[in-house]
């Protein structure tokens, strides 16, 4: 029948069976039913028979009704059951409601009253429907999942067919998926399907399903479902986590030699107080053996076909099978080759040959929709290389940066049909189900570490990573190095990545400590730091030895990328000198692979080793060239890099392209790599990337001819048409630029820099491409003109000065000229570079240069992107700070010339921006203080600017009080500065009180103490009683202080606890300097204030004193320094006031001088405190 005949048949069946009625006999009415479902059934739908979906569901809908009026005849059920999968799985006919509704409800009753040969249809027909329509389904949750739920039942019903239980689960897993529009089934259903889920993972074992064989194909379909709800993240998750690893962990090694999983007749004896993994005590699992020390290839794991075109050999190679097939006894009988015995420089280039059709494939696969729906929700994509990584939840596809294919996509292509009943077939049958359960426990591993927080899992890392080299436990490194396959190892290598992604915060606790006995018995404990040392050491070793022994290039590709994330996350500053070495001398060879990826993930890999904790003096050791490199004049791995003779190694290079060969050897290597231009592109990309990242940590080891060369590969490469490859030499030539002012300015004793050198450098810039390629905008290339800014705004305000007068307006003109470009990114750019110009001391004093910036920023500020208002927000705060600058040193003839009407303008746009999108606010409330510290009195008379000034002030008080601890610490900063401008009315103004009150919120109630150090630290500013208000505004923010420093002592946040001592210092500080304007009213109105807290208070007095006296060197609490001294100097004003100037008579004065009485007896005595007056006024 032809493709069009289907359809013509399609709507002929579908308009007959619309035409039947209820009314008509029994009998008949099934057998006009049971013609047109034979009808339906018989069509081919592979290919499109369906035109109209409404058609579908209301032949859908028809059938429910016709059937169940006519008896729910069992054959008539299981025809339409097999229609059911044939419009839902083959031609993907979406549900409405209520077709979904009659076909959920029909199907429930069907399962309740149908006779045992029938259920399995039926069930494959309700896993159809079920099928991401979880979120549609919770009518009948209670009917399905519920304690008397028919999936439930049929879970628990021990005597199923495996057959029946499979598809059951199944069932559990569509109707926990999330929906294409990331809906997904109610929580309260969700949980006993995890539950139910989690049971059976525990209580399934071979007796109860007759064969090892049917119980792994029970345990792969719970994986699968249990992947379907992990990926969704229910709160019961989290609380069953220990069980849920002890379960995972038990299957995640079966099939390898050795193991044998415990199940639960086992478990009762052995585990009977252990039901699960407990965090810091994780070797719960009882293992009755340790990990082979070989990778297991047996030849019954071959295909049919090859087994049959090796016969002979097989014969050979396998032993006598025994009489009864087991995992634990499988692969220990089959022939094993050790990773000693390999040659991995010729012999193993076979073995990869024969497995590299097995590796994973790193790009997404489009997998069809089958009729059970298993493909589709255990698909998988590549994972990402950016840091974000950053993704903490997996799509509907069940791991959306896996690495690695799920087991259920490779189902179709080991079919049991594959298999003879042979002892030898039901092995390799054994084999390949045992595979693909430790695939999908590696799948429900990497759901489970992407839905929980890491803090909570790093406290059962140690039942999967071990913490030395003696450790005999199994472990995920048993997967990497054991597994057979290289998409098991592949997987176990992405489950290691996703532990290993932001676990540095963990890991640099880890520390490698000098023993002071070497008897063990001299230590009697284990540090957490030598332990955490112990698990990065062997993260280490197994990684490297992973990566010698690997025979697939994509799985080799993805160890690398592990290690790379290793050696991102470890604290090198903090171990022994020893594990970068190994690392780099494991990496150097490869790089001289044909395998371009190869190449790039050990170029990544690398590096990572020059980007963490720079700069380290054992990476300086490992990239100084040996003298044999240098009296032979060539590299070991250029040579085998470029396989060419030692002489022609640079033969084909400019002489102003070549390296010296006494630089670091990798920078010759990626030099060499880069100016060949038959090597593949990607490499050549990641060669310039590195350059840049070693530039930036260690320009140190660069000599000056060195640089010289690198400028001229990266002015080369700029010429390149591919735009990727252009903006990384761009910004090569940044890092270069950034990179040697850092040193220039940093006046080390390695003098490695000289600023003749980088006036050079900046000078061939200038005449070269950089310009060319600022002039020519975003024209001719929008990104390149947008890094040729960034690269300019580095060029440093020491280098700028001894540029020529035509030069510097060349760069000040192009730059204005660009913040009006119509590309966003060249905008943002340029409104940045003015920022950066507009704080050098050559333009800061220039108002016309000023005024231009000042005016190009406020029109970069009303852009609607809000990249480029962020940019000039930046700027915008950097401005207001060279005019604060300017006004400190006495620049008045600046102030004099600069426009109040631009400054009124700049003031309002910095209010505007102060509502805006938080990252525009945190730098517009930094403008907004430093334009109300600049507001001289002459600008106060002019219009508009009073207005401004209330306008400005509640702007900040607002971001004072709520918004990003960025946006809120800045705000209090800015605060501080309104306090240093004598011409603003502070302390009469209306708006006196809201700034304090706002101050006061915070400093009381904010968790975050540097937030509130920076609230606290404007009290202790004002020079004057009058801006602290009236009587009552004193007395409240005074008692406020007190308060605060009694709050000190419950710390509700771990991380904040280190701030603690600095904010009770800050607010002493705050108290002396208000004390020191107090008059006798004020102590009138604080004498109950300072009798309840008299003890507390003269207790972190006496402490506060008693620090400030013991630091010898300053401290900076802001930009303005704020030694001991000056400190100690408000303590002593304010004993002053209180013993001098105040009545004494009075309660709270008596109170404040035995407080302050601290002062003499910490000093000495009062007369030698006198005596040191003098020095200090000094």
């Amino acid at each position: 029948m032809s493709y069009e005949d289907d359809k013509l048949c399609w709507k002929d069946a579908a308009r007959r069976i619309s035409k039947l009625q209820e009314s008509s006999s029994d009998r008949s009415l099934n057998s006009n039913v049971n013609v047109i479902l034979d009808e339906l059934n018989s069509l081919d739908y592979a290919t499109s028979v369906v035109d109209n979906e409404e058609s579908a569901l209301q032949v859908l809908c028809k059938c429910c009704t016709l059937i169940q009026s006519g008896g729910n005849d069992d054959f008539l059920s299981t025809k339409f059951c097999q229609l059911i999968v044939n419009l839902l799985a083959k031609q993907k006919v979406d549900l409405n409601q209520e077709t979904l509704n009659h076909l959920t409800s029909f199907l429930i009753n069907c399962i309740k009253i149908c006779k045992k040969w029938t259920l399995l249809n039926i069930l494959r027909a309700l896993g159809s429907t079920l099928y991401e329509n979880g979120s549609l389904c919770e009518q009948f949750g209670d009917r399905l999942l519920g304690k008397d739920g028919v999936l439930v039942g049929l879970c628990r019903d021990k005597s199923q067919e495996t057959d029946v239980l499979c598809n059951t689960i199944q069932c559990v897993a569509n109707i926990c998926m999330r929906s294409s529009n990331g809906l997904h089934l109610d929580d309260k259903f969700i949980t006993p399907a995890f539950n139910l889920l989690l049971d059976l993972l525990q209580t399934s074992n071979p007796n109860s399903c007759g064969t090892e064989i049917e119980h792994f194909r029970v345990i792969n379909a719970v994986l699968r479902a249990l992947l379907n709800v992990l990926v969704l993240g229910c709160a019961n998750q989290r609380y069953d986590l220990g069980p849920l690893l002890a379960a995972l962990k038990n299957y995640m090694f079966c099939g390898l030699p050795g193991y044998k999983p415990v199940y639960p007749e086992e478990r009762n004896h052995q585990l009977e107080d252990q039901p699960g993994i407990e965090p810091d005590d994780l070797s719960s699992v009882h293992l009755d053996t340790i990990p082979q020390k070989d990778r297991t290839y047996s030849a019954l794991s071959k295909k049919k076909k090859r087994r049959s075109n090796n016969k002979k050999s097989k014969q050979t190679a396998s032993p006598v099978a025994p009489k009864q097939t087991s995992v634990g006894s499988l692969l220990t009988e089959a022939p094993t080759q050790t990773f000693s015995a390999m040659n991995l420089n010729n012999s193993s280039s076979k073995e990869a040959g024969r497995h590299e059709d097995q590796c994973i494939s790193l790009r997404p696969r489009n997998i069809r929709r089958h009729a059970t729906h298993y493909s589709k929700s255990n698909s998988f994509s590549q994972k990402s290389d950016s840091p974000a990584l950053n993704t903490n939840t997996l799509d509907r596809s069940g791991a959306e940066s896996s690495g690695y294919h799920s087991a259920s996509s490779l189902s179709n292509a080991s079919s049991d049909s594959e298999y003879s009943d042979s002892e030898a077939g039901q092995m390799a049958r054994l084999r390949s189900v045992t595979s693909k359960v430790r695939l999908n426990v590696l799948l429900c591993l990497q759901a489970v570490i992407k839905n929980t927080d890491k803090k909570v899992l790093f406290g059962y890392w140690s039942s999967f990573i071990p913490d030395n080299t003696m450790s005999a436990s199994w472990s995920i490194f048993t997967t990497i190095l054991k597994d057979p396959t290289p998409k098991g190892r592949a997987g176990g290598v992405a489950v290691l990545m996703d532990l290993l992604d932001g676990s540095r915060q963990f890991l640099v606790a880890a520390e490698d400590r000098e023993q002071h006995s070497s008897s063990p018995s001299a230590r009697p404990y284990t540090s957490f730091s030598a332990k955490l040392s112990g698990i990065v050491h062997e993260l280490h070793r197994c990684l490297l030895q992973a990566l010698v022994a690997e025979t697939s290039a994509t799985t080799k590709a993805q160890i690398l990328k592990c290690l790379s994330i290793l050696v991102l996350n470890s604290p090198y500053n903090r171990l022994k000198e020893g594990l970068v070495s190994k690392v780099v001398r494991q990496l150097r060879p490869l790089l001289a692979l044909k395998d371009p990826n190869l190449q790039t993930a050990v170029l990544s890999c690398l590096k990572m080793v020059v980007c963490v904790h720079t700069p380290l003096q054992e990476v300086v050791e490992i990239m100084r060239p040996t003298s044999e490199e240098i009296n032979f004049g060539n590299r070991n791995v250029s040579q085998n890099n470029n396989n060419t003779t030692p002489d022609s190694a640079s033969v084909d290079l400019k002489p102003d392209l070549q390296v010296p060969l006494e630089s670091p050897w990798l920078i010759n290597w990626c030099v060499n790599t880069i100016n060949r231009r038959e090597n593949s592109l990607v490499v050549r990309l990641e060669a310039l990337q590195f350059l840049g990242s070693f530039v930036k940590s260690y320009v140190f080891l660069l000599s000056p001819i060195v640089v010289e060369r690198l400028r001229s590969l990266a002015c080369s490469c700029l010429k390149d048409v591919d735009v990727p490859f252009t903006l990384s030499a761009m910004k090569l030539l940044e890092e270069i630029a950034r990179a040697m002012y850092a040193e220039f300015s940093s006046r080390t004793d390695r003098n490695a820099v000289s600023k003749e050198q980088i006036l050079q450098f900046w000078l061939k810039l200038l005449d070269g491409p950089l310009i060319t390629v600022i002039q020519e905008g975003s024209s001719v290339s929008a990104p390149s003109c947008s890094a040729a800014v960034d690269c300019l705004s580095n060029i440093g305000a020491v280098i700028f000065n001894e540029l020529a007068l035509h030069k510097r307006i060349l760069c000040i003109t192009l730059l204005l000229g660009l913040s009006n470009d119509e590309d966003k990114n060249v905008k943002a750019s340029s409104a940045r570079a003015l920022g950066v110009f507009v704080l050098y001391p050559c333009l800061r004093d220039d108002v016309l240069f000023v005024a231009d910036a000042a005016n190009a920023m406020l029109a970069a500020m009303a852009d609607p992107k809000i990249m480029v208002r962020m940019k000039a927000a930046w700027s915008l705060a950097n401005l207001s700070d060279s005019l604060v600058t300017n006004m400190s040193c006495g620049d008045t003839s600046f102030m004099g010339d600069f426009s109040d009407m631009l400054l009124l303008k700049l003031l309002n746009t910095s209010i505007a921006a102060a509502d805006d999108n938080e990252k525009v606010k945190s730098n517009a409330v930094r403008a907004l203080g430093n334009f109300l510290r600049y507001i001289r009195m002459s600008s106060l008379n002019k219009p508009g600017f009073v207005e401004a000034v209330e306008n400005a002030v509640q702007a900040l008080v607002r971001n004072v009080g709520s918004g990003l601890m960025k946006v809120r610490w800045n705000a209090c900063y800015a605060v501080g500065n309104v306090f240093r401008n004598p011409f603003l009315p502070i302390g009469t103004a209306p708006w006196t009180a809201q700034i304090f009150i706002g101050l006061e919120n915070v400093i009381r109630d904010c968790k975050n103490f540097k937030v509130r150090i920076n609230a606290v630290l404007p009290l202790s500013i004002p020079p004057e009683r009058r801006y602290y208000g009236d009587v009552a505004l004193y007395c409240r923010v005074f008692a406020t202080l007190i308060d605060a420093l009694k709050g000190t002592e419950k710390v509700t946040e771990f991380s904040e606890f280190k701030y603690r001592d600095h904010l009770r210092q800050q607010l002493c500080n705050s108290l002396c300097h208000m004390t020191q304007m107090m008059t006798e009213e004020d102590a009138s109105s604080l004498s109950s204030t300072l009798k309840e807290n008299y003890d507390a208070l003269k207790d972190y007095m006496a402490d506060y004193v008693r620090y400030l006296q013991t630091q010898e060197s300053s401290f900076e609490d802001q930009k303005e320094d704020n030694t001991a001294i000056e400190k100690l100097s408000a303590v002593q004003g304010a004993y002053r006031r209180v013993h001098e100037e105040l009545e004494a008579s009075k309660p709270a004065v008596k109170i404040l001088q035995d407080v302050f009485g601290e002062w003499t007896k910490a000093t000495g005595t009062e007369d030698e405190t006198r005596t040191t007056e003098p020095v200090k006024s000094e």
